[in-house]
């Protein structure tokens, strides 16, 4: 491999950008520019590869083009183009999002993940402002916790712990986060020391509120006032997969909801350092047992204190644990986590609030965030449209409130309008009514609600053909509220104390 050489990057690490359940991702094209030896392993070297456009492979004919707009995932399920929906733009050097967010391909890789493309002379000029922008570039080169390895969609800025100091320039580096507490370092050498003598933390910090003994599954509850340096570096974590929020620091007005998983649960990677499942298992099992409960962070989500309606401000899985429907868990938490609070508050001002409005969730949403919240919803709607199809009158809702009062979770108005609209099931009008014709046999009239000025269009005879899927049913590990801990007089541990309002 040398500087100069025009080749392709292998970037299915970042299956979740795009449409994952294609063949044929898309390509990211461009030049090594640079090399530089590894700050744990001089011996190892990686390349910054330098992106000059994204090729999106032709299913029709196997041709391939280029192309300014990602479908799939992300935006999918009948979108309407219309700017107000999240969606995803190539231009010459990342994936871009509607908000402004980059999702780069830029950056540090081992030799591996590049694929030198033939017939390609090598680039003999490197532009100035590219050789410019290597060494602009302090971000990472990979992350690593436990015996796992990937890359960071996004720099998140490490060294603002006060303790971290970059490292010299001429050397890569990856971030090493200890299993017990997340801190960060910059060296394997420099988490060893902590480890062996400094790190004494058993299970992550706070309370302990809900615990699924089938499946292993906790949900811990930490106070980011009372917790501040778990909060932070979690939160350092997180923001190495959601750009969008800013949330480093001022962790104190925040509360964190933890997810871990036992040892035993941890997925295995073919091509890590063991040799089989089996291995890989055993070792699992026993790692670090003198000193660690074995409880591993998979996720998490945090929300704003002080505002009982408010439901969601950040939700992230590792990426090594995406696929287990931890997404769906967390925000199954969320919302019954909201409605216990509106039930233990005793406030009517505030129980009618929720009636009215439902949970609040922060915005902008990131494309992924967009895309599991608008599955959980639409997952929700197809629940009622199931459970409704054998009454006598299922197909028609006159208002957006009544069908929002009908579903099971506790939706805010805005929620659902967005879903709906993006499903194409409402839409906006200025007329008072709208015939919904899509049925040859019948022609339901539903009337406008004006607070919404939208037409709401759901005929439930046809869901199976607006929605697509069939029922996923239970899974060992989903939620169930049976699991939530309580104290000896049965009350919930998650309760009053907890609340700071």
């Amino acid at each position: 491999m040398q500087i100069g050489q025009p080749c392709r990057l292998d970037n299915s690490h970042y299956s979740m950008v795009y449409d994952s359940a294609s063949s044929l991702p898309p390509r990211a094209i461009g030049f090594i520019i640079a090399q530089r030896p590894h700050l744990d392993n001089l011996s190892r070297i990686l390349y910054y590869f330098r992106t000059t456009h994204i090729e999106f492979p032709d299913t029709a004919n196997g041709s391939v083009k280029r192309r300014s707009r990602i479908g799939g995932q992300v935006n999918s399920h009948n979108a309407k183009e219309d700017s107000r929906f999240n969606r995803l733009h190539a231009s010459s050097q990342a994936f871009v999002s509607s908000e402004g967010y980059f999702y780069r391909f830029d950056g540090w890789y081992d030799a591996v993940f590049l694929y030198p493309i033939d017939g390609k002379g090598v680039l003999e000029n490197i532009p100035n402002d590219w050789l410019s922008s290597v060494e602009r570039n302090t971000a990472p080169c990979e992350m690593q916790y436990l015996c796992y390895s990937f890359h960071p969609w996004f720099s998140s800025p490490f060294h603002a712990l006060q303790y971290l100091a970059l490292p010299e320039s001429g050397v890569c580096y990856s971030v090493s986060i200890c299993h017990r507490c997340l801190s960060p370092f910059f060296s394997e050498k420099h988490l060893t020391i902590h480890m062996e003598g400094y790190c004494e933390r058993l299970d992550p910090p706070g309370t302990l509120i809900y615990h699924d003994p089938t499946s292993g599954r906790r949900v811990w509850y930490v106070d980011g006032a009372q917790h501040l340096h778990y909060a932070r570096c979690i939160s350092l974590l997180g923001n190495c997969f959601i750009e969008s929020k800013l949330l480093r620091n001022d962790v104190d007005m925040y509360e964190f909801f933890i997810i871990t998983l036992p040892r035993t649960a941890l997925p295995y990677v073919p091509g890590s350092h063991f040799e089989n499942e089996t291995q890989f298992k055993r070792s699992a099992v026993s790692f670090d047992k003198a000193k660690w409960s074995g409880h591993v962070v998979a996720g998490y989500f945090s929300r704003l204190k002080h505002k009982p309606h408010h439901t969601l401000s950040c939700i992230v899985t590792l990426p090594m644990f995406q696929r287990m429907r931890l997404g769906s868990f967390m925000l199954d938490v969320a919302y019954a986590l909201m409605v216990e609070r509106g039930q233990q508050c005793g406030c009517s001002q505030w129980c009618g609030c929720l009636k009215q409005d439902g949970g609040c969730i922060s915005r902008p949403f990131s494309p992924h965030g967009e895309s599991l919240l608008l599955s959980y919803w639409r997952r929700s709607l197809e629940r009622l449209s199931r459970n409704r199809k054998h009454e006598a009158n299922p197909n028609v809702f006159s208002t957006l409130e009544e069908l929002r009062s009908a579903m099971d979770i506790p939706i805010a108005a805005k929620d659902l309008l967005f879903l709906l609209t993006h499903d194409n099931i409402a839409f906006y009008s200025s007329s008072e009514k709208h015939w919904d014709t899509r049925s040859p046999c019948e022609f339901n009239e539903v009337v406008n609600k004006r607070t919404y000025n939208v037409s709401l269009v759901f005929d439930k005879h046809q869901i199976e053909t607006i929605f697509e899927k069939p029922d996923q049913g239970y899974e060992l590990g989903d939620f169930q509220r049976k699991w939530f801990r309580r104290n000896t007089d049965q009350s919930l541990v998650y309760n009053k104390t907890l609340f700071h309002y």
